[in-house]
């Protein structure tokens, strides 16, 4: 029993010092001060103008004679 209770306790040990070794690093830390200055509202407006555009072309100009 005892004999089986260090082989548990010596191959757990080698798990976990193979997962440390081999594991994926930890995710980097969320930026401390984020600060929105709106840029991510005029991408959208910008592709929604942009998609306009294409979908639905403007109508020609007539020019009186």
């Amino acid at each position: 029993m005892k004999n089986n209770t260090w082989k548990i306790v010596f191959a757990a040990v080698a798990v976990a010092m193979v997962q440390a070794a081999f594991g994926a690093p930890p995710p980097p830390p969320p930026p401390r001060h984020y600060h929105d200055d709106g840029r991510g509202v005029r991408l959208a407006t910008d592709i929604v103008n942009l998609v306009k555009a294409v979908v639905v072309p403007p109508p020609p100009v007539v020019v009186a004679p």
